[in-house]
């Protein structure tokens, strides 16, 4: 198995692999599959969910990782999403070609990458006081 992404949440540690998404609770070696849709090539949390990236596809997951909804609307289909992050209240996605955000949890994703290099991959996104700091390379 590849690993390809870590995440705690609530006491557990969530892992995305080639072989979909697992989890165990911290400091146990009882590991759950969680996620059978596919492969995972990251995951990440905050204070109220997980979200798992699939080559194609986005999804959430506020149960735990006991359900799972697609919640790519408003992103392109052709292009997937590298990491999602929070800050404040707003979800943040770097994906292929920039920034995109929702502020409510029914709403569909919107480009936010105002000020960044056209198609320019966000592969790493970190917030700190406030900033938002972003990595990537420019696609051809």
């Amino acid at each position: 198995m590849q690993a390809n992404g870590i995440t705690t949440f609530e006491g557990s540690i969530y892992i995305a692999s080639n072989q979909g998404g697992f989890t165990s609770a911290i400091g146990k070696k009882e590991w759950k599959k969680i996620f059978s849709e596919g492969a995972l090539h990251n995951i990440s949390s905050d204070d109220k969910g997980i979200y798992a990236m699939m080559y194609n596809e986005l999804f959430s997951s506020f149960d735990k990782g006991n359900t799972w909804q697609s919640i790519q609307s408003g992103l392109p289909a052709e292009l997937y999403t590298f990491n999602v992050i929070k800050t404040d209240n707003t979800l943040l996605a770097g994906q292929w070609d920039g920034v995109y955000k929702k502020d409510k949890e029914t709403e569909k994703w919107k480009f936010s990458g105002s000020g960044l290099p056209e198609k320019f991959a966000i592969t790493n996104m970190k917030s700190y006081n406030e900033l938002i700091v972003v990595s990537g390379t420019e696609r051809q």
